[in-house]
């Protein structure tokens, strides 16, 4: 039986890419798109709804998992964006926003889905992070700084 993985932002970029290989691999692959109708059968892996800057969206993405999934083996956190430019420059909601996504809405879909791999008992989790979470460049100030929250969650996390 082939490993199970979800891969959060698996419509485009690395996500896609990673999602494609994995597929190419025999893995059984579930993707997550805030769009999927947009690529209604374009890619041969299962893509399901997801926003992860939305709870709604959050609690009916673990539900339909833990229904329609028969096992989960592996969460890879994905999905996210970056803002570049100066801090100074920066718009403070637009600062808020690359943490509600990048740091917020990773650990509330992971958080969701715990439950799931406990009661498998059994579940890995893979979060893609960025060097800039462990170092910070200039005009990445808020990237490197929600990337540098992911690093620090996730490390804890794997300790409890």
């Amino acid at each position: 039986m082939s490993k199970t993985i979800l891969i959060t932002g698996a419509s485009s970029r690395f996500g896609l890419m990673l999602a494609n290989d994995l597929h190419k691999k025999g893995f059984t692959v579930i993707g997550t798109s805030r769009e999927p109708e947009k690529y209604n059968g374009k890619f041969a892996f299962k893509l399901l709804k997801l926003d992860i800057d939305d709870d709604n969206s959050i609690r009916t993405f673990a539900s339909q998992v833990a229904t329609e999934i028969k096992q989960v083996d592996v969460l890879v956190n994905n999905a996210g964006f970056m803002v570049t430019g100066i801090a100074e420059e920066t718009p403070m909601d637009v600062a808020r926003k690359q943490f509600e996504t990048n740091f917020w809405g990773t650990v509330k879909v992971t958080s969701a889905l715990l439950s799931i791999f406990r009661k498998q008992k059994m579940g890995q989790i893979i979060t893609v992070s960025s060097i800039v979470g462990l170092i910070g460049p200039p005009n990445l100030s808020y990237y490197s700084a929600s990337k540098h929250a992911v690093e620090g969650y996730f490390k804890a996390l794997r300790l409890d």
